[in-house]
């Protein structure tokens, strides 16, 4: 039996990327759009701690909640947290962030930043929606548990 998942018409691993893809980069075009205006860097690291936990958090709320999608989920998400409160203390710390001292006043080339931000999220979180759109997936033992 094949479940379908948050697009209909494709298979739900298909569902599952495309949502995830639209996702994450619908909040970097939009991040990319505020930053571009108010000419700052502020947020771009956050934003992108938003994009790994939303889109993992949309696809686990889509799959059938089995055992492996919530722990891959719920490590995810915790890597998530520690990386965003880690850059979101050292960009208030710092003032700012320097990679974009040059680029910030250039949108085109500040939309590249913001593109491959959302490029490295969806690639990095592959395996989460990966895991989250198979269905089907039964527990998992010791060994299941290890490889997760």
């Amino acid at each position: 039996m094949t479940r379908t998942g948050i697009i209909p018409g494709v298979s739900a691993v298909e569902s599952s990327l495309l949502a995830a893809a639209a996702v994450d980069f619908g909040i970097q075009f939009v991040g990319w759009a505020v930053a571009s205006v108010l000419k700052t860097e502020k947020f771009y690291d956050i934003l992108g701690s938003v994009a790994f936990a939303s889109t993992a958090a949309m696809t686990l709320a889509s799959s059938g909640l089995g055992a492996r999608q919530v722990l891959v989920s719920a490590m995810a998400l915790t890597w998530t947290a520690r990386l965003g409160v880690f850059l979101g203390l050292r960009a208030h710390r710092d003032g700012g962030d320097s990679r974009f001292d040059g680029v910030k006043d250039k949108p085109r080339v500040f939309a590249i930043y913001w593109f491959l931000q959302g490029v490295w999220v969806w690639v990095t979180s592959l395996p989460v929606y990966i895991v989250n759109g198979t269905p089907g997936q039964s527990g998992f033992g010791a060994a299941g548990f290890a490889l997760a």
